[in-house]
């Protein structure tokens, strides 16, 4: 029980840590900073360079009340949030997986999701030099899964299908070229059955957000709302327990005893 208690532990901080690095990681792609993997942690307000004891996950900016070390200038709340995420979500994993051969791919394809994520809740967009990468690694993950590959290709063409369809008939007003990447994505991580119960999961995502923003009247009819930010968490959740959402369907649709996944 100890050993378990300190691989969770250990996991949660991977998880933050992870998430700090993340942070940064998406701050320099955005703005196309230097050594984007590589460079040094600095302060966009006032460009100083961070000491180890400014990037503690969690505690650094507790510490300093959210506020940067130099100059004082308020760092966005949404940085803590982000580190606490990565961390909480890979706990949850590896308390479920760490038995499983799957669960470094599950990480990794977890840490991928999760800055796609972020990166199109916080600028709207999807980049590239992150979700490319991101395919190429699912499409070799495939060919190690207990699953015919065709499963999972299937399931790519579906997902891109779906949005690539939607973009062209619409001229690109009702889904972002980044979002058929996103469904190619999802649909190599998860197959064609759990893709479908993927962009149900989103939409519902979606609505709710929807409806709430619009109750407070920070949306509206013409807004735009990011696809990324509901379909990257809907498959996180598919990719943690999508099987015992999907066998829920097929009980309650009464279509189980036609169809075995």
């Amino acid at each position: 029980m100890y050993a378990e208690i300190i691989l969770w532990i250990g996991a949660f901080i991977l998880g933050t840590v992870l998430g700090s690095f993340s942070g940064a990681l998406i701050h320099r792609l955005h703005f196309d900073k230097p050594g984007f993997w590589t460079g040094r942690s600095e302060c966009p307000e006032c460009k100083t360079t961070l000491k180890w004891w400014n990037l503690f996950p969690l505690f650094s900016y507790a510490f300093q009340r959210g506020k940067c070390a130099y100059c004082h200038k308020k760092i966005p709340f949404i940085y803590f949030i982000l580190e606490l995420v990565f961390g909480v979500t890979f706990l949850l994993f590896v308390q479920k997986f760490s038995s499983s051969v799957e669960v470094i791919p599950l990480l990794i394809a977890v840490w991928g999701l999760l800055v796609l994520f972020f990166y199109d809740y916080l600028y709207f967009e999807v980049d590239l030099r992150i979700v490319i990468p991101a395919i190429l690694l699912a499409f070799v993950w495939v060919f190690f899964k207990e699953q015919t590959y065709t499963f999972y290709l299937i399931g790519a063409a579906i997902g891109g299908g779906f949005y690539a369809i939607q973009y062209f008939i619409s001229g690109g007003k009702w889904v972002g070229a980044g979002d058929i990447y996103f469904g190619i994505l999802l649909g190599l991580l998860l197959g064609w059955p759990l893709l479908l119960v993927c962009l149900f999961i989103a939409y519902i995502i979606g609505v709710i957000v929807a409806i709430y923003l619009m109750a407070f009247k920070h949306y509206g009819r013409k807004s735009a709302l990011p696809m990324g930010a509901f379909l990257m968490p809907a498959g996180i959740i598919c990719l943690y327990n999508g099987n015992w959402w999907l066998d829920l369907y097929l009980t309650w649709s009464g279509l189980g005893q036609f169809y075995s996944f």
